[in-house]
């Protein structure tokens, strides 16, 4: 197969192509960086998450699925010895989750970046467990037998797992966990509702809109949940801020497009895809008309179907996981896009006291909110390291604020 891939990390004003942003460099504009992760020798690849520096999915390999890490140097097979099969389902913080099978049925699994490092999460009495996500502090996933169909979590050991299915639920997943907050669905009277949890089944908040017969929520950022909600007779891409009311349709009007789904936000940003003719990988910024298909930027015998997993920031970048199939050989192959991050826009009321979500636009709510949250130290607000490349460092001082004002002047 021959295509015209930019490497990993390269890219263009890729906020000039959405056309959302306040103001942009006046350049030309070019295409976002694509780059497809497809081991040499591997039958299929997917990935399902992505974090500073890493990407993780599972890579298929002699019939035999292997969990997979893919760092600067290349992927690494984190399946243990003796293991039949196995996946990454999460990443966040330098750990990996997901699932290890030994000639048996799955079991929840976490690594810190190589085989040897797995730690077996799957509870006593379970038959079966998934981790499907992590912010590297909290695990979050499901379990099968003993004690029912739960969604759990986990603070790195199996002896640690908490039920969070709420009373009155016949299945329930945890899908994602970021900053304290668990999401997910609950089965509740035969009807899954989408779920957010604050650490116990007790915290359990129903975030299912009065127009849905049935909801799932599939990944958080912390302030943004995400997921489906079936209204109308169309399962529909949704965002939500904490509760029910908050409910926002990200479906596209047009006609064509049968169903869609977000599974990943962060920022303001929310990913997943729309299906009309074939799958469309999709990235909005909190509307429906604000959708973009990132499909049209994959080459063209991998562009029919394709599938966006996950949002993470990296360094001055956002990237974005995925997969999508390769007609001429029917293989499932993992990609990554990269789009410049927008340091400048910030929040969207100028108050940081009550979280930020940029909106798209650089505006003095920005500002105002960026001067709010440095003055305490929001971690939010760590936008550079003091190299003036948006590199991270984990701290909020000086460098964090000359960066963003001379990000805020230049408009993004």
């Amino acid at each position: 197969m021959e295509t015209s891939i930019a490497p990993l990390g390269s890219g263009t004003c890729w906020t000039c192509v959405l056309g959302v942003f306040a103001s942009c460099a006046a350049n030309a504009v070019a295409q976002p960086s694509v780059s497809l992760l497809h081991p040499a020798g591997a039958s299929d690849s997917q990935a399902f998450a992505v974090a500073t520096g890493s990407v993780a999915g599972n890579v298929k390999v002699s019939g035999t699925q292997r969990a997979a890490l893919w760092e600067s140097i290349g992927w690494v097979d984190l399946s243990p010895t003796g293991a039949t099969g196995s996946g990454v389902l999460g990443l966040g913080r330098g750990q990996q989750v997901g699932y290890v099978m030994s000639g048996g049925p799955e079991r929840a699994a976490l690594w810190n970046g190589t085989a040897e490092s797995m730690v077996d999460l799957h509870p006593v009495g379970a038959y079966t467990s998934f981790a499907a996500a992590t912010d590297g502090v909290q695990q979050v996933g499901w379990t099968t037998g003993g004690g029912g169909y739960n969604a759990v979590m986990w603070t790195g050991s199996s002896g640690s797992c908490i039920v969070l299915s709420p009373p009155g639920s016949t299945q329930a997943e945890a899908r994602s966990v970021a900053h304290g907050v668990q999401v997910g669905y609950a089965r509740i009277s035969n009807s899954p509702r989408a779920s957010l949890w604050r650490g116990s089944a007790a915290s359990w908040m129903n975030l299912q809109p009065p127009a849905a017969t049935q909801s799932f929520a599939l990944g958080t950022d912390g302030r943004q949940q995400v997921g489906r909600v079936l209204a109308d007779g169309v399962w529909r891409a949704s965002k939500w801020e904490g509760i029910a009311e908050t409910w926002v349709d990200l479906h596209p009007a047009a006609s064509e497009f049968t169903s869609s789904e977000a599974v990943a936000a962060w920022g303001g940003m929310q990913v997943g895809y729309v299906a009309g003719s074939g799958l469309r990988a999709s990235l909005w910024y909190g509307s429906s008309a604000s959708r973009v298909d990132l499909s049209q930027f994959l080459p063209t015998d991998i562009r029919y179907w394709s599938i966006a997993t996950d949002i993470a920031p990296d360094g001055a970048n956002v990237r974005i996981s995925g997969y999508c199939i390769h007609r001429p050989s029917s293989r499932w192959m993992a990609v990554v896009w990269t789009l410049p991050r927008c340091v400048g826009d910030v929040d969207d009321d100028g108050d940081a006291n009550n979280g930020t979500m940029p909106d798209g636009a650089v505006t003095i709510e920005d500002l105002l909110s960026f001067l709010d949250g440095f003055e305490v130290g929001d971690i939010a607000l760590d936008v550079d390291n003091g190299t003036s490349t948006g590199v991270l460092d984990g701290a909020v001082d000086i460098n964090d604020l000359l960066y963003f004002l001379a990000r805020f002047e230049a408009g993004c």
